[in-house]
Order: structure tokens, then C-alpha cells, then sequence
């Protein structure tokens, strides 16, 4: 029993799918071929005194608000410089708290946009 891999039709068959390979790379390159992004987003910020001084280790606390929120929340700290990035949100509204000791606490609403980052900055008073 001999087994043929190669017939007439072969160089045609090969041909063709060397055009459906090429044409879907070009549709790709174009955006033509919708790829899944993760539709999340970031708010990012800093956390200073009145007089500009950062509050570092302070408390930021994130909470979905509105419609379809679920009750959920997510923590974070500032960092030396004062500093927070919380990733990973889903679209929507929220609510930014922030608590550090000797400070009064301070909260703000933003709306997360899929594949952005949302800049929030807090100025705490005693």
C-alpha cells in the first residue's frame, strides 16, 4: 500500500491557503479581526499635606457605586512619595476614600473607563 501526499490539486490547495493566511494577517494588522482586551481600568493619584508634603502609608479605599455595582471594594497604601495606583477595575462609578492618622478623611467620585487610567489627587488637612 503506497500513501501519496502530493496529487495535482496539491500546489492549488496550497495557493489558496497561503492567501487566506495573508489576508488575515493584513485584517489583523488593520483591526479588522477583533482581539479581546481586558476592559478594565486604573485610578491613580497622590495623597499630600496643604503644604505639599507627601502622606506616605495613608489609606485609599475603593468602592464601586451606581448601577451594577457589586458590593465590593478594593484597599491600597500610598507609598513614599505619597503615591497609589489601584488597577484592575471594572468600568463604572466609584468612590475614592482616603483615611490617614491626624487627617481628616477625604473622598471623591470618578468614573473608571475601560483601558484608562483616571488621575485623582487628594489634599488632606488636620
Amino acid at each position: 500500500m503506497t500513501i501519496r501526499f502530493y496529487s495535482a490539486q496539491t500546489p492549488r490547495v496550497l495557493i489558496i491557503l497561503a492567501i487566506t493566511l495573508a489576508l488575515f494577517v493584513i485584517a489583523i494588522g488593520q483591526g479588522r479581526v477583533p482581539i479581546k482586551k481586558p476592559m478594565i481600568g486604573s485610578i491613580q493619584g497622590s495623597v499630600k499635606t496643604g503644604g505639599g508634603s507627601p502622606v506616605t502609608n495613608a489609606n485609599i479605599k475603593v468602592i464601586k457605586t451606581g448601577a451594577n455595582a457589586a458590593d465590593s471594594s478594593v484597599s491600597g497604601k500610598t507609598n513614599d512619595q505619597g503615591n497609589f495606583v489601584i488597577g484592575s477595575l471594572t468600568p463604572g462609578m466609584y468612590r475614592v476614600t482616603v483615611t490617614a492618622q491626624g487627617f481628616t478623611p477625604q473622598s471623591k467620585s470618578v468614573r473608571v473607563i475601560a483601558l484608562q487610567s483616571n488621575r485623582l489627587d487628594f489634599e488632606l488637612r488636620p
